[in-house]
């Protein structure tokens, strides 16, 4: 039997298929930001979510003050507004209010904060309703 490699291509190779020195890092250096952006975009999601139901929120209770049997033209706007100044899950918050005889309509809009850059969503929530009447 002879001695000679029968396979001049694959000299060298098993030396170099076990040579994995500094694989791990790489791929770690290949997954990390990948993991990274994943985890803020799940926040950012939770934000938005929180935000909208912050939204909501104040919307109804803008509602709830406006309906009401007696309530001043601006009770549900006053009650909106010190909402938004005191939330932190809306930025640049603000409320309108517009009724007729029969309903009430309460609309929150605001921006959701932003975690990963580059997203930038509006909020919106809007709440209608009848207003307490005296029925005779």
């Amino acid at each position: 039997m002879s001695t000679r490699n029968t396979r001049p291509w694959r000299r060298g190779t098993s030396r170099l298929a076990k040579d994995e020195r500094g694989s791990a890092t790489i791929e770690t250096l290949l997954i990390t930001p990948l993991l990274l952006l994943l985890i803020l975009a799940i926040v950012q999601g939770a934000t938005y979510f929180n935000a909208r139901t912050t939204a909501h929120s104040v919307a109804d209770t803008a509602y709830q003050e406006q309906r009401l049997y007696g309530a001043e033209h601006n009770d549900g706007l006053t009650a909106a507004n010190d909402l938004l100044d005191d939330v932190t899950a809306i930025e640049n918050g603000a409320a309108t209010v517009t009724q007729s005889p029969t309903t009430v309509t309460v609309t929150v809009t605001g921006e959701v904060p932003t975690i990963v850059p580059g997203i930038d969503w509006t909020i919106t929530s809007v709440v209608t309703g009848p207003r307490e009447r005296w029925a005779d």
